[in-house]
């Protein structure tokens, strides 16, 4: 009787491993089929993609730095599709204040859709920064200052 019981749960167990295997298969072929595609934020669509001018963003880092000179304020513009993706191979500009002096580290995008500047100033004050991308706007400026 014992050895009985221990065959049939050998077979029990081959049984899962059959249905999870075809099942497996199955959720494969489908995927496959329905070209499901993954993409994460990161992934990069090439110069020739369509820029969300409200989707694209620009960050400054630090907001605030000393007006010697020689503090820099890096600026960040990630320039993205509509569906959230980098965009590749966009030129970049800032447009600035005739106080601040402009670094550029990146003009053109990189397969994230980021491109990087620094910005420095002898003159304390308040200043608007925006970025352009291929002669448009992109619709979010930043504010920065220099002490």
């Amino acid at each position: 009787m014992y050895q009985r019981s221990s065959f049939f749960s050998g077979i029990f167990v081959g049984i899962v491993i059959l249905l999870l295997l075809v099942s497996g298969i199955g959720a494969t072929v489908y995927m496959l089929r329905g070209n499901i595609t993954f993409f994460s934020r990161a992934s990069s669509l090439g110069a020739t993609s369509p820029i969300s001018f409200d989707n694209s963003y620009v960050f400054a880092s630090p907001i605030t730095a000393p007006s010697d000179g020689r503090q820099k304020i890096r600026i960040t513009v990630f320039v993205l599709s509509p569906q959230g993706l980098g965009v590749s191979g966009k030129n970049v500009s800032l447009k600035l204040d005739k106080f601040l002096m402009l670094d550029t580290i990146n003009g053109v995008t990189d397969d994230t859709g980021k491109s990087l500047f620094d910005i420095s100033s002898t003159v304390a004050g308040d200043y608007k920064v925006e970025a352009w991308v291929d002669n448009s706007p992109i619709s979010q400026t930043l504010k920065i200052s220099f002490r």
